[in-house]
């Protein structure tokens, strides 16, 4: 797209062209450098549990001493308190979600290779899951929705 200029403008016109590339630059760390830590944080938490999860939400997060799962009387009170048309978006991003998603789901399979020689695939469900919803300043609700659904 050469000859295409970009012209910033909100809170991006106002650092200059030497912050907007630090800001911008997504190869602080390479591919391998993720999968590595990715791969602590999940051997930390098959290990210890709860309590990794704790430490590490206070290490990333800095948020300590707080409950890892809502209690339903505070989430149906807080559904309760949702605009309906806020209640309503959400529920149709989540169905469309669904939509996408659930033709790549794996179905039972059972291939014969040769006469006798059956080889079947069969799926199970998780028997528990978590989801990682980061926050930060802002609040995602698609984060979660991509996660959960």
């Amino acid at each position: 797209m050469s000859g295409v200029s970009v012209r910033w403008r909100g809170p991006l016109a106002d650092l200059s062209a030497e912050e907007r590339r630090a800001l911008l630059n997504r190869s602080a760390s390479g591919p391998r450098d993720v999968r590595v830590a990715v791969a602590e944080v999940l051997d930390r938490v098959r290990c210890e549990g709860d309590r990794a999860v704790r430490e590490l939400t206070a290490r990333f997060d800095r948020v300590e001493g707080m409950a890892l799962e809502v209690p339903k009387a505070a989430w149906t009170e807080a559904l309760a308190r949702l605009d309906p048309r806020v209640r309503q978006a959400l529920e149709r991003a989540a169905r469309n979600i669904d939509l996408v998603h659930r033709p790549g789901r794996p179905v039972p399979t059972i291939v014969e290779t040769e006469p006798g020689v059956r080889i079947e695939r069969r799926p199970y469900p998780l028997t528990r899951v978590g989801v990682y919803v980061p926050g930060g300043r802002a609040a995602y609700p698609s984060s979660v929705l991509m996660g959960v659904v």
